[in-house]
């Protein structure tokens, strides 16, 4: 009985051994990293103006210029997109077109209320607005020049895309 405990204290005194099981106190405490690991959420949401659910253009006529489209109303700061960011990190937002415009058209953006030719919205990213805070806004405001346009609706895919600042 004697060899059985003691075999079996051997065993206890082993098992704790592997187990990390020692002594601390004041003149050397026990230290252990902590890490709080959080991931980056670029999450977002995105809100047409009035009721629309898609952009629609609508020229008076085949060459018409700076058509604003469905609902936004520039000169009353009516954006036809507000972006939110929804997650927990500050980010950049971007914009695309899924395939080239039509010839006829053009489509300028702004993340303000005024018309700028020289941010046009192609085929490939631009970024409509960088470092926007957890919970922070951008408007998207859009302008369209047509020429010679053909009848008819032409659609096209517009893209949002978020990446972290």
């Amino acid at each position: 009985m004697k060899e059985k405990i003691s075999t079996i204290l051997i065993g206890l005194m082993f098992i704790f051994g592997i187990a990390g099981v020692y002594a601390y106190d004041s003149s050397s405490p026990y230290t252990v990293t902590m890490n709080f690991i959080v991931g980056a959420d670029t999450s977002f949401t995105v809100a047409l103006a009035g009721a629309e659910t898609t952009i629609d253009f609508n020229p008076s006529t085949s060459s018409s210029k700076e058509v604003e489209p469905d609902s936004q109303n520039a000169s009353t700061s009516t954006p036809i997109a507000t972006i939110t960011n929804t997650g927990n990190v500050a980010v950049n937002f971007t914009q695309k077109m899924n395939e080239t415009n039509p010839t006829w058209v053009n489509v300028s953006y702004s993340n303000v209320n005024v018309v700028n030719w020289s941010q046009t919205i192609l085929a490939t990213y631009s970024t409509i607005n960088t470092s926007v805070a957890s919970s922070g806004t951008s408007a998207v405001y859009m302008w369209a020049n047509f020429t010679s346009a053909d009848s008819g609706t032409t659609p096209r895919i517009y893209q949002i895309n978020s990446t972290a600042s």
